[in-house]
């Protein structure tokens, strides 16, 4: 049985939102405890085949945050370097991981729109091509192609992500091996929360929903 580990990339300030964004309001609960419990159910729904253990990087606040998720059959990470950029916490995320782990899927804290359906699809397409790079992808209105998280990187990547520098994030790893790209169509990877008129677009979607 292939070992997967979802990382949840969750250690900034969210200095253009003005607020934690692990904080945030979200059904109930709030958008950190929702997100580990998105991958968890992943990890629930596709136990018969794939064992999958969820991650979660903070770094901001890690003390008072992780107290939040501490309920949950999480592995808690701290990326003490956090000011530096996502890139390093992808590299601790990376780096935090068991040598027995065939993939890592990256996920981003604000993707509040993607669905366990969503990472299960892109899941199940990295198992049948277990050596590809797999990325979410959308097309825009005008014919531009975008790609970005969530991605699963196969072993074989793990030591250069866990050497990541400043600048050197998830896409730019990504546009250097595209021979070995595979791309998802994922709508709902491309909606996030990094500003106060997001965050109202997103309370207004939540209040909206059945």
């Amino acid at each position: 049985m292939r070992k997967l580990s979802i990382i949840l990339l969750a250690a900034g300030s969210s200095s253009r939102l003005g607020q934690p964004k692990q904080l945030v309001p979200f059904q109930q609960t709030n958008l950190l405890v929702h997100q580990c419990q998105q991958a968890l159910q992943v990890s629930e729904q596709l136990n018969q085949v794939l064992s999958i253990q969820v991650h979660c990087v903070l770094g901001f606040q890690a003390d008072e945050i992780s107290k939040h998720i501490a309920h949950l059959p999480v592995s808690i990470v701290v990326n003490n370097v956090w000011k530096q950029g996502l890139s390093s916490s992808i590299a601790r995320g990376i780096a935090s991981l068991s040598t027995e782990v065939d993939a890592a899927l990256l996920l981003l804290i604000d993707q509040w729109r993607v669905t366990p359906s969503d990472l299960q699809l892109l899941i199940e397409q990295w198992q049948q091509s277990p050596q590809s790079l797999f990325t979410a992808t959308k097309t825009t209105r005008a014919k531009q192609t975008l790609t970005g998280p969530p991605i699963i990187f196969p072993k074989r990547y793990f030591q250069q992500l866990s050497k990541l520098k400043a600048g050197q994030g998830a896409k730019h790893f990504v546009n250097e091996h595209l021979k070995q790209v595979k791309m998802v169509k994922l709508e709902h990877a491309f909606i996030d929360l990094d500003t106060p008129e997001q965050l109202s677009q997103m309370r207004t979607f939540l209040e909206q929903k059945p």
